[in-house]
């Protein structure tokens, strides 16, 4: 199955964005209600949605793979509980990679890739609800970048 693909262009720094999905607490702001994230490979990349229950709403577990400076990260991803059984799993089936690219001193540019789908009814409603969730979250990032 195809992956989520989404672009974006922003009024704010290429380090304003990366430290946006790298810095826990600003991740805390616009994405999740809390974060531990530990920017080192094997580090964790954890954002829970509801604290009171990590183990039902989060990506706990999920380890950083890769990332490279204000350039990229790429990162295990768990899904919600209603496709728990085939998405929160280890080792997990879907990855999140995020590229970051300056466009001046003012603007960037965000490439979001969300791989690892798999095929048959199941999947394409996991991949649906997780599209609709990144379309809900990324409208959060804008106006929290650009304020």
């Amino acid at each position: 199955m195809e992956s989520i693909v989404i672009d974006l262009e922003f009024a704010a720094p290429v380090e304003d964005l990366w430290a946006a999905w790298t810095e826990s607490d600003r991740l805390a702001r616009w994405l999740c209600s809390k974060a531990n994230v530990e920017l080192e490979v094997g580090g964790p990349y954890e954002l829970f949605w509801d604290p009171e229950h990590p183990e039902e709403n989060s990506t706990l577990g999920c380890r950083i793979q890769a990332w490279e400076e204000e350039y990229s990260l790429r990162t295990d991803w768990r899904g919600p509980p209603e496709f728990a059984e085939m998405m929160n799993t280890q080792p997990f089936p879907t990855t999140l990679f995020v590229r970051f690219q300056p466009l001046g001193p003012s603007r960037s540019r965000l490439h979001l890739e969300h791989l690892g789908w798999g095929d048959g009814e199941q999947w394409s409603a996991a991949r649906a609800w997780q599209q609709k969730s990144w379309d809900s979250a990324l409208t959060k990032l804008r106006p929290f970048l650009e304020a």
